[in-house]
């Protein structure tokens, strides 16, 4: 029995086809030669025929591009077009949302939280899909923070599926599929093989995936010491200002044994007024685990402008100052007796330098009667690095990946940037007591999502396969491309198990370039 295959769209007399069916959310485009005719439409079905038995229909295509070729047989002049798959009309949805805000403790606000699924059905409803599937490798994985804004759906879809190891593929039954990178079904053997499969490993691959994670936050009670500003313009410890004086003798505000002009100027804004982080409540420079360390205190500026979490009484979730001090309005019972108390008037605090400065003079009071500087300290959150000019320190979570014979070659990271370690010290007064920390819910999520991202590496061994004829097979999680041919010979089939073609259209990592510079400058 003799099989004819052959292709049709609405308005073309097709006489060759060769189609490179890919997965992503770039169209795949069939080139196709047909007589020279003005086409009747410009979208409908391509279908692939067998003796006028259908195998196979690619919905809603469009006609992309055509030209005339010359005539180079008494056949006269043929026209040669471009007709893509129904995914050219996705680069024209935009989407506008917010979800999985994060709040200070790094928890997302529950009226706005999405699940992974949730969210890739949000894109895929905004680009008109009503029939899809979406398996994902980690169920229980957390979305990433969006703040969509006329964004086009297409891009947004595709970072969503890169990030966690996933394909966009388009069935053979016009339903749209996600699915894990490499999984899927192998296509057996059915008779019309055209070559032996070879299983070859890509060496150009890394040894490990890294989650990592934005800068870790601590939350600590850091010792404050009084400081001033000095003519040469450096802020020193007030006893090493040019201009110090006994302090404790002098009326506050007044200053009246510093040399008038510039100097006590210069003594009535800053001294007892500025107050610069010295050290951690406690004593020393240690964090609270040690994993991370710091040599100077500048190693945690700039402080940040918010708490990681509210204190016990559910103070607002700023810095704020405590300690020793005398309060002229005796406002605290405290203060008045001279207890450990909270600064209840306000400041306002330099976060690149770490000096809190309040609007007046704000000192002890000796037993004698004189004025003393306060003993004060800032609860702060803040970043911390290892030395000057190291970077933060932050999470990560490391994935050794299985490569089979495969080496492999230092590492590559896959981002969650709007999460953070959170480690905060609790103090009864100015002694540290217990920490509370989300380590292991962070250790989780980075494992999860590194576990996913791996999909895209571990997707071995890859393959070609070929066949005689048309063999109806869909692009799937293990199979990146499909190719027909038909016209002009005869008809072959071509697959890649866990390999893309790079004979009509770019690879999907050069097409990734630049959709992600696309989604990156909200180009539509």
């Amino acid at each position: 029995m003799s099989y004819l295959y052959y292709a049709t769209f609405p308005g073309l007399q097709i006489t060759r086809a060769d189609f490179l069916f890919t997965h992503g959310i770039t169209p795949s485009t069939a080139v196709v030669y047909a007589v020279a005719m003005a086409p009747g439409a410009s979208v409908g079905d391509l279908v692939f025929m067998c003796n006028e038995q259908m195998l196979m229909t690619f919905k809603d295509c469009a006609i992309v591009q055509s030209t005339l070729t010359p005539p180079s047989t008494m056949r006269g002049f043929r026209m040669r077009l471009a007709i893509a798959d129904r995914r050219w009309k996705w680069r024209y949805q935009l989407l506008s949302g917010r979800y999985n805000v994060r709040k200070a403790d790094n928890m997302i606000r529950q009226d706005t939280s999405r699940t992974y699924r949730e969210l890739l059905e949000i894109v895929l409803q905004a680009l008109g899909e009503t029939q899809y599937t979406i398996t994902l490798p980690e169920e229980n994985l957390e979305a990433p923070e969006v703040d969509w804004y006329r964004q086009r759906a297409d891009l947004q879809l595709a970072w969503l599926c890169d990030r966690i190891g996933c394909m966009i593929t388009l069935g053979l039954d016009n339903a749209i599929h996600v699915c894990p990178n490499g999984e899927g079904p192998i296509y057996p053997p059915n008779g019309l093989e055209f070559q032996p499969y070879i299983n070859t490993y890509p060496a150009d691959y890394p040894a490990e995936v890294r989650a990592t994670f934005a800068p870790t936050r601590f939350q600590m009670k850091v010792k404050l010491e009084a400081v001033g500003l000095d003519t040469d313009g450096e802020v020193k410890p007030i006893a090493d200002l040019s201009y110090a004086v006994d302090w404790e003798t002098e009326v506050p505000g007044i200053w009246g044994a510093v040399s008038d002009g510039e100097e006590r100027q210069l003594a009535r804004d800053t001294v007892y007024r500025w107050y610069r982080v010295s050290e951690f409540a406690g004593g020393g420079l240690d964090l609270p685990v040690d994993e991370y360390t710091i040599t100077s205190i500048d190693d945690i500026l700039p402080i940040l402008p918010g708490l990681v979490t509210a204190t016990e009484d559910n103070y607002p979730t700023r810095p704020y100052v405590e300690g020793y001090f005398f309060n002229g309005d005796l406002k605290d019972e405290n203060e008045e007796e001279g207890g450990f108390a909270r600064w209840d008037d306000a400041f306002v605090l330099d976060h690149e330098h770490g000096i809190v400065k309040f609007p007046y003079p704000v000192y002890n009071l000796t037993a004698a009667g004189w004025r003393a500087a306060p003993e004060l300290y800032l609860t702060c959150a803040f970043q911390a690095r290892s030395d000057p000019m190291a970077g933060w320190w932050g999470y990560e979570y490391p994935y050794a990946l299985d490569l089979g014979p495969v080496a492999g070659y230092g590492h590559v990271q896959v981002e969650q940037p709007d999460s953070f370690q959170a480690i905060v010290q609790h103090y009864e007064e100015t002694q540290p007591t217990d920490i509370t920390e989300n380590t292991g819910h962070i250790a989780e999520q980075g494992a999860m999502l590194a576990r996913s991202f791996a999909k895209h590496y571990e997707a071995v061994p890859q393959m070609s396969m070929q066949w005689n004829g048309i063999i109806p097979y869909a692009v799937c999680g293990n199979v990146h491309a499909m190719r027909w041919k038909c016209g002009g010979g005869p008809a072959m089939t071509w697959g890649g198990r866990n390999l893309s073609y790079n004979t009509q259209t770019p690879s999907y990592a050069e097409r990734r370039i630049r959709n992600e510079g696309s989604r990156r400058l909200h180009l539509c």
